[in-house]
């Protein structure tokens, strides 16, 4: 195993805080919300720098499985929280009952709030120029002694111009660091630039950009609650839905029955297993 695919667990001042699991060999963590942010404000607040979050859900399960590569990459996550009741439900009937959905945009939210009451830093990359310039804006608004350091919109075509954000990114070296680039594209440029600048804790968010800002809304909360935002999702957006549930999220049924069956999902994770 190369080195640079080794297991990297959420470590604050020597111990071990949070358990990672094996999802049909794709690492999760079994995280709550309160239990993540109070371990990342107590690394921030130690000094330790570089944390990563990364969400999973039933479509990042599939890439990992026809793309070993993503699936060693997400492993190096500090953090890799089950986002979607793809993951989260199957866990649950595995026997981890009080296991919290953590959802991209919830954490997102919940960080802007952490970094506001601690008065931290924070640097947005990703989306288009209108839409990370009106989450600023709310930043702005809405957590007013959160520093914003670096604000970029995340298309961006030439080597010179990625050169450029890592740079900006380096000079403001953010507590927060927020990556909203679609996977996996934003964890896959993350992990090869960061050796060029500093961080406290960086998230991947994919679309949630336009979901912070208002422009693009999530389902009725009730409708979270019990766990069928992807059925929400389907009557919406029919067609689109459709497509990704027959060429990511079906795929996973043999294999999630008869991990089930054998007692395989939930299982303990280690470096030297498959990855």
């Amino acid at each position: 195993m190369e080195p640079e695919w080794l297991f990297y667990a959420a470590v604050v001042e020597g111990v071990l805080t949070i358990e990672r699991v094996s999802f049909l060999e794709t690492p999760v963590d079994l995280v709550s919300k309160k239990q993540l942010l109070e371990t990342i404000d107590r690394a921030l607040d130690a000094g330790q720098r570089r944390q990563i979050i990364f969400a999973t859900n039933a479509a990042k399960v599939t890439r990992c499985r026809r793309d070993p590569d993503f699936g060693r990459l997400l492993a190096q996550a500090t953090y890799i929280i089950p986002d979607g009741a793809g993951v989260l439900v199957p866990l649950q009937w595995s026997g981890y009952r009080d296991l919290d959905r953590v959802t991209g945009v919830e954490m997102a939210e919940l960080l802007l709030q952490q970094a506001h009451d601690s008065a931290r830093s924070v640097f947005l990359f990703g989306a288009s120029k209108d839409v990370v310039e009106a989450l600023g804006q709310r930043i702005r608004r809405d957590f007013d002694r959160l520093r914003i350091v670096g604000l970029c919109d995340g298309f961006v075509s030439t080597e010179e111009e990625n050169q450029r954000i890592c740079q900006e990114i380096a000079q403001a070296a953010p507590d927060y660091l927020f990556i909203a680039r679609g996977t996996p594209l934003q964890e896959r440029w993350l992990f090869e630039h960061q050796a060029l600048f500093d961080f406290g804790v960086a998230i991947g968010l994919g679309g949630s950009f336009d979901v912070l800002t208002g422009q693009k809304q999530r389902a009725p909360e009730w409708v979270q609650n019990a766990g069928v935002e992807w059925a929400y999702r389907t009557l919406i957006s029919p067609k689109v839905r459709m497509k990704r549930m027959l060429t990511e999220e079906f795929p996973l049924v043999p294999k999630l029955v008869t991990g089930l069956l054998r007692g395989q999902i939930g299982k303990p994770w280690s470096d030297d297993g498959d990855y």
